[in-house]
């Protein structure tokens, strides 16, 4: 079979899991398009063990779930058995499991305090750098992830769903978010904001898109992260910050921290947590 027939099979796999996010189906479409270079027909028609072995050549765990993943997908589409599969994926995830405690031990050594955190948000604050205190207030104070930045500032709240925003009252702001990472399950989600900084740094801005490109308009979804990592303390980035405020975090804070990262409480103790000493 030649390489012209994975149209029809990537584009079905694409359809299948149309419902995913346009990140998450660029993800999956560039992992089918690595795994198809190394066969010469479509990924159903290869066997189980070749796949295998395919995928064990690859160095990363993280770099084996991803493709592991799109072969299960498609043999799921095909109703092929998967059980081998799936118990390698399991494996994987044991091991993918360990090597993170391992490098969340290894961060708490190296994690900024929140003081630290803290100090910096004053810093910004007094040098009036509005959007790098939004974002690092954001990051600190609400947990939030990349795509909780996508956001626009407007005096109204809005009827479109297409974006986040802060919208501007007169003795505070209100953080609408119809974008993050649990939005299916959790649909709107709002906070009211009255920290006389950030109200101060938001009105400062005024009504526009809070991360614009060179050109000044605002930047996609796909790029927030990227944007978010660059204007955050020491270009740490979100998932940094909030390892750091999780190392100080107590057992009775961390409901909290769930409610705003979006996470359920077992997941920040599994993966985040540190026993303050």
């Amino acid at each position: 079979m030649s390489l012209s027939s994975t149209p029809c099979e990537k584009c079905s796999l694409l359809q299948f899991k149309k419902d995913l996010k346009p990140t998450t189906l660029k993800s999956y479409a560039s992992c089918y398009d690595k795994i198809r270079q190394s066969f010469k027909g479509n990924i159903a028609d290869q066997s189980t063990e070749d796949l295998v072995n395919y995928i064990k050549t690859e160095t990363k765990v993280s770099t084996r779930l991803n493709l592991l993943n799109i072969i299960i997908v498609v043999f799921q589409m095909k109703n092929k058995d998967t059980f081998d599969l799936i118990e390698l994926r399991e494996k994987l995830i044991d091991i993918q499991n360990g090597e993170r405690k391992i490098t969340n031990a290894k961060l708490t050594e190296t994690l900024p305090t929140v003081k630290e955190l803290l100090d910096y948000l004053d810093f910004l604050s007094l040098n009036k750098k509005w959007i790098e205190f939004i974002i690092n207030y954001l990051l600190i104070h609400l947990n939030c992830r990349n795509a909780d930045l996508f956001i626009d500032i407007v005096d109204c709240v809005p009827s479109e769903t297409s974006s986040n925003y802060l919208v501007i009252e007169d003795s505070q702001i209100r953080f609408i978010r119809y974008i993050y990472k649990t939005c299916k399950t959790y649909q709107k989600k709002e906070d009211v904001i009255t920290d006389e900084r950030f109200i101060k740094a938001v009105k400062s801005l005024g009504v526009r898109s809070l991360i614009l490109n060179s050109c000044g308009e605002k930047i996609p979804l796909d790029r927030v992260g990227t944007n978010v990592k660059r204007f955050s303390f020491k270009e740490l980035g979100e998932i940094i910050i909030f390892k750091s405020i999780m190392k100080e975090a107590t057992l009775a804070t961390v409901a909290d921290l769930s409610k705003n990262r979006g996470s359920a409480i077992s997941t920040l103790l599994h993966f985040y947590y540190t026993t303050p000493s």
